[in-house]
């Protein structure tokens, strides 16, 4: 069963319970790590102390990556795996939803906060929005469209693609023969290609020169993007929609 037969916990008072009505395995020197799910898959344990205030630990592997604390907040410590994601979300995805590989987590109530490790504190029940205690901000880049259009313009972009549609075609696409011609003709392109991965084939000088707009973008982009840092974000679609840009700008 594995990690599929490992229980719904809600609060700090559930997983005391579960772990003091859980016997520990036979003969096992630390009678405090017992069973979370199936008793033979010794990866998935639950782990306290009789003290009615020592923290809930449900591990997989090595990582406690859920804790219940007696303040009634809920420690996430996330790790990127598959295995870990389920895991989370076995145990507590009523109230988190780890996304990509725990970089990032969907809270209940709709917020996104930075992974990989968070602290939530409970307001209710389990239909009741989670309050984030503790999180790391988000830094996310985006390109500046006033800087990106002055350096292209900069670099003679229009006349750089028209020029190098005909000379493609001119010298039956060879490239070398093509950045050759460029040297003097569009230095200022020239010297990106020179010092970045410069296209090698193109089936079209279309195609040469939308690689050659992306290496440009790419050699110079930390020049072009503006940098924010914000504490959440505010929908999951707020989220993707900055990761969305911030590809773009990397």
């Amino acid at each position: 069963m594995g990690i599929r037969a490992t229980p719904i916990i809600y609060d700090f008072a559930a997983a005391k319970r579960l772990w003091a009505r859980t016997p520990p395995w036979r003969g096992d020197s630390t009678p405090s790590a017992r069973p979370l799910a199936d008793r033979r898959d010794k990866h998935i344990t639950i782990r306290s102390t009789d003290d009615p205030s020592s923290p809930v630990y449900c591990r997989l592997y090595n990582t406690d990556c859920v804790t219940f604390h007696a303040d009634g907040t809920i420690g996430i410590t996330g790790y990127p795996s598959k295995s870990t994601v389920e895991f989370i979300r076995r145990v507590v995805g009523h109230y988190v939803d780890p996304l990509r590989l725990c970089e990032a987590y969907r809270v209940h109530g709709g917020r996104v906060v930075r992974g990989p490790n968070i602290t939530l504190r409970l307001t209710g029940d389990y239909s009741h929005p989670v309050d984030v205690v503790k999180s790391e901000p988000f830094t996310f880049h985006k390109l500046n469209r006033q800087k990106t259009t002055a350096f292209f313009k900069s670099l003679r972009w229009g006349e750089f693609r028209t020029w190098a549609l005909t000379a493609y075609d001119i010298l039956n696409g060879d490239l070398d023969a093509v950045y050759a011609a460029a040297v003097e003709a569009f230095p200022a392109v020239y010297d990106v290609l020179v010092h970045s991965d410069a296209p090698g084939h193109a089936n079209s000088g279309r195609h040469l020169t939308q690689m050659v707009r992306q290496t440009v973008l790419g050699y110079s982009v930390h020049r072009l993007r503006d940098t924010e840092e914000v504490a959440y974000c505010t929908s999951y679609e707020d989220y993707m929609r900055r990761v969305q840009a911030d590809r773009r700008a990397s």
